[in-house]
């Protein structure tokens, strides 16, 4: 809309109108795409592909080169202090906060120089529009320990938690009620106390203190590893289930399906989901090139169509702009799917009602 792309605002409120429910794996989306809402938003947390992203990126990264690559040591204690995706773009106040909370911790490291280790601290603001996963998912993966600093109670598990621990990194989080629905203290991750913020310099004692047991007795950081990889997947599952419920008209006659409660799926189909997600990776996204072999970054049908709308919205043609939607007019082949449905669901009460009679 900042760019007078009306023609392209339109097709996708169109595209969006079209169904009966549009599900969104995240509460900070249906914001971002408010513009675009046509009554039918729902939201369904819980996806997998955090998880999935973030065992994905561990099998082609290596930390210690990673580290390197951003300027630290190897044998630097890296602190991650994150918020809400829906920070501001400026230093949020609970970071702000949890740092002086641990300040004191923070000086007597600095002093001591914990086992030869420096301290750096990494403070990583920013939200859902300008690629705070992305970011979140390359700086978390060099951390020792991620720290949530939010105050805010979240409808949700927070993704950036999600993958902080998929990457086996200790994590510290405020008593947050859909933290501690998940996280138990002191076992998958460390819960400081709302209501005494200084138990946050024991909390983050405690996680210094695993980082320095050897690597085979560091049970946190793997306990929270092996919680993250399924946690959210029954939630998840009978989330698309009511919703399945709700949207879903069956005939009077029909046997129902059995009720949510005697769902016993508790965690995902890893193999099916490694191969349909790589699959759908080779078929929609494709690198392009330039004449000298280096690449231009990954694109998707989704920018393809939105570039032909664009040079559309720049045309003079005057007719276009008075009926910007005429050169859609033309049936595709979704719409003579749905003619072609319509006539089967007329043909099949044509038939009910014959038979009555």
């Amino acid at each position: 809309m900042e760019t007078g792309w009306q023609l392209i605002v339109s097709e996708w409120r169109k595209a969006f109108s079209r169904a009966d429910v549009l599900v969104f794996p995240d509460f900070s989306l249906p914001l971002l795409y408010t513009v675009l809402d046509t009554g039918n938003f729902f939201v369904v947390p819980g996806s997998p592909v955090d998880v999935w992203a973030a065992e994905s990126y561990l099998m082609s990264h290596s930390k210690v080169q990673s580290r390197r690559d951003n300027g630290f040591h190897e044998h630097d204690l890296v602190v991650t202090v994150v918020g809400s995706s829906f920070n501001f773009l400026e230093l949020p106040w609970y970071c702000v906060a949890a740092m002086r909370l641990i300040g004191p911790q923070l000086v007597e490291f600095a002093k001591t120089n914990y086992l030869g280790k420096s301290l750096k601290v990494v403070v990583l603001t920013g939200n859902s529009t300008n690629g705070h996963s992305s970011a979140f998912q390359s700086i978390a993966y060099i951390a020792d320990i991620v720290l949530y600093g939010s105050f805010h109670e979240e409808q949700s598990f927070p993704s950036l938690l999600v993958r902080a621990m998929s990457f086996g990194i200790p994590i510290i989080a405020l008593d947050l009620a859909v933290i501690k629905k998940y996280v138990t203290n002191g076992v998958d991750g460390f819960i400081f106390q709302v209501c005494d913020l200084k138990s946050l310099n024991t909390a983050f004692s405690l996680a210094v203190v695993e980082l320095n047991l050897p690597a085979q007795d560091r049970t946190i950081g793997t306990s929270g590893k092996l919680l993250s990889k399924n946690m959210l997947a029954w939630d998840c599952i009978t989330g698309y289930a009511k919703l399945l419920e709700n949207v879903l008209q069956f005939p009077s006659e029909t046997i129902l399906p059995s009720s949510i409660t005697q769902i016993q799926q508790h965690t995902w189909e890893w193999n099916l989901l490694g191969q349909e997600t790589e699959k759908i990776r080779n078929q929609v996204q494709h690198q392009i090139f330039n004449e000298d072999g280096t690449s231009m970054g990954t694109s998707s049908i989704v920018y393809i169509i939105e570039e032909e709308l664009a040079d559309k919205n720049t045309s003079e043609d005057p007719f276009m702009h008075q009926n910007e939607t005429y050169v859609f007019d033309h049936l595709n082949e979704l719409d003579w799917e749905d003619v072609r449905e319509i006539e089967f669901y007329e043909d099949i009460e044509r038939q009910e009602m014959e038979e009555r009679e």
